[in-house]
């Protein structure tokens, strides 16, 4: 099949199911699909890599996970040099971050990944990262962080970016439930019960 009657199909079938949900599709399209320069990669990908769509990395065999992360972040980098695309929301379950690493802001800005363009989300179960993919594919309203951990002192991750992005605007809120700070614990689920008037607004 030629890519471009490739990629023609696979934006008409996104129209399509847009229809039958009906509204506007998610998945829009976001120009030239992303080349490898490889032409037997590109042409197996329908002329390249698209845009505007979820995308899920398998490593080939199980013991290199790291492999599939490094791909990642390199797409990404690649993704942002050539089509000088917006942020990057990296979805991946705790046992997957905890067996493949997980991306280390401070060396992504020279990898070519700005901090203030990436959001890391961090779920459970499997089944959570699509619903996580779902919905920052839909996402364009303000952005409203909760992040719960034992300790302030020790387990604030990626604390003074999240606190930067906060004062810059691009989070438009961060609350924070630290459970063992204090006497009585404190999870995310009362910080959000304490703001439940604004957030199912």
């Amino acid at each position: 099949m030629e890519a471009a009657t490739a990629t023609e199909e696979l934006s008409a079938l996104r129209r399509r199911v847009a229809v039958i949900e009906g509204g506007e599709s998610r998945y829009q399209d976001r120009g030239a699909p992303l080349r490898f320069g490889i032409p037997a990669i590109d042409n197996g990908l329908g002329g390249g890599l698209d845009g505007g769509v979820t995308h899920e990395l398998t490593p080939a065999c199980a013991l290199h996970p790291g492999a599939a992360t490094g791909f990642g972040l390199a797409l990404a980098a690649q993704a942002r040099r050539v089509r000088t695309c917006g942020d990057i929301v990296w979805i991946s379950t705790s046992f997957a971050a905890a067996e493949a690493g997980r991306p280390y802001g401070l060396g992504l800005e020279a990898y070519g990944i700005p901090l203030a363009s990436l959001l890391v989300v961090q779920v459970t179960r499997p089944a959570d990262v699509w619903w996580a993919m779902e919905e920052a594919l839909g996402c364009r309203g303000r952005n409203w962080l909760f992040f719960g951990e034992q300790h302030f002192a020790t387990d604030f991750l990626y604390q003074l970016e999240w606190q930067r992005w906060h004062k810059s605007g691009v989070l438009s809120r961060l609350d924070l439930a630290f459970s063992r700070d204090q006497a009585e614990k404190v999870y995310v689920q009362h910080r959000m019960r304490e703001t439940e008037r604004n957030l199912y607004a």
